[in-house]
């Protein structure tokens, strides 16, 4: 693979806009405010993307979350009703099942254009709390920055305040790593519906 090395002058007026420019070695020294990405070509996002192992069992984004499921994944040590969406007079519903190394949101989310009865629950967002669960490329809480950029290149890069993340969408769904120097300290699939 082909390294290349993009820096980010990152302004202080914003995210949008950040220019991106190759620089030379010499005026590394020079730019002490600038953020040095290494960015390798990575295999593009695929549905596998948005599954992880659970307790053994593949756990997917949007797969319908049910009985079966539940029993699989073991005792939730929390779960509540979070609320509904305001779109569509709050026909979507959202419950979270709390778990000590990952959390479950589920959803009845597009059951009318899924052609799906009301009450049927799509896992719709998924955070990983424990290094020991993966992603399906290896990626895990404490992982560098740079493995997340060999394994899913470059993405899109957020910063706010003293919050990083790097963001890969695919048919509706995101895959977000929130950082925290250099490392990765929080991994989320979740269902945004933007394609």
């Amino acid at each position: 693979m082909m390294n290349k090395i993009v820096v980010l002058a990152l302004t202080a007026t914003g995210l949008a806009g950040w220019p991106a420019r190759m620089i030379k070695a010499s005026e590394l020294a020079s730019a002490p405010t600038q953020r040095l990405i290494t960015e390798q070509a990575a295999l593009p996002l695929n549905r596998a993307d948005f599954t992880v192992i659970i307790n053994q069992h593949k756990v997917a984004l949007m797969a319908f979350w049910d009985s079966a499921l539940a029993e699989k994944l073991g005792p939730a040590s929390h779960s509540d009703y979070v609320g509904s969406s305001p779109e569509e007079g709050g026909g979507y519903k959202f419950y979270r099942y709390q778990y000590d190394s990952f959390t479950l949101y589920t959803s009845n989310l597009d059951w009318e254009k899924q052609r799906q009865e009301i009450d049927s629950y799509r896992i719709a967002q998924i955070t990983l709390h424990s290094p020991v669960l993966r992603t399906a490329r290896g990626i895990h809480i404490g992982s560098t920055e740079q493995a997340v950029l060999q394994a899913y290149g470059t993405g899109v890069y957020e910063s706010y305040q003293d919050i990083q993340r790097r963001c890969y969408r695919f048919q509706g769904m995101e895959l977000v790593f929130t950082l925290q120097h250099n490392d990765v300290n929080a991994i989320t699939l979740v269902w945004s519906g933007r394609h």
